[in-house]
């Protein structure tokens, strides 16, 4: 099992570093010398794909994955967003 999990890891890193390199080449044709290179790490851009993809959710088959932006506030435990009649 431990085996199938750290082949598992190196193909969902390959796959990644793939995504990554083929971003980082249309982004720096796109660009060219306003490109900041040390800010589109690897490193950043698993980090980002990290967070994006612990947020998002499948819409549907045509729609494929979305977000709604600032949905976590309304599910924060803190309820933090005031109910509508604050503002009556």
């Amino acid at each position: 099992m431990l085996d199938f999990c750290s082949q598992a890891i190196k193909e969902d890193r390959s796959l990644i570093q793939q995504d990554w390199r083929e971003c980082y080449g249309i982004l720096k044709d796109l660009y060219g010398e306003k490109f900041l290179e040390n800010w589109f790490t690897l490193e950043h851009f698993l980090a980002a794909k990290t967070l994006v993809a612990s947020r998002a959710f499948q819409v549907d088959d045509i729609h494929g994955f979305g977000m709604v932006p600032l949905a976590d506030l309304y599910a924060s435990p803190h309820n933090c967003i005031p109910s509508p009649s604050v503002f009556l």
